[in-house]
């Protein structure tokens, strides 16, 4: 049996950087890594060594580079984020469905204590 270990943020860019070397078939910089993303090198090393966490906006360009992996790795959930992406883009009506739905759905599975459930303007 198999069992998902998930890895840090720091594991996950170390395992790339090295994947990346691999892949391009010559040593290459964490400077040159760090380009990939717009970062300088201090912040890449930063990252590397978990003494500092990627900002939203790099964390949006290595999520875009490697997508559900490096979002695993955010500490994240793939379908969370992908349905993140596409709510801004949703009519009002649908995201009040989805909203009702998913209440719903956490109601059958016994997820939600009813005194817990919001109000919602009409």
């Amino acid at each position: 049996m198999f069992i998902f270990t998930p890895v840090s943020v720091p594991e996950f860019l170390n395992k790339k950087f090295l994947d990346w070397q691999v892949q391009e078939g010559e040593r290459k910089t964490i400077s040159e890594y760090a380009g990939l993303f717009g970062a300088r090198h201090n912040l890449m090393t930063m990252w590397m060594n978990g003494t500092r966490s990627p900002g939203p906006e790099y964390k949006q360009r290595i999520i875009g580079r490697y997508g559900a992996e490096a979002i695993e790795a955010f500490g994240e959930d793939p379908d969370l984020h992908y349905v993140q992406q596409l709510w801004d883009e949703l009519t009002p009506e649908t995201r009040r469905v989805i909203r009702d739905q998913v209440e719903e759905l956490a109601s059958q599975n016994g997820k939600r204590n009813k005194s817990k459930r919001r109000t919602r303007a009409t």
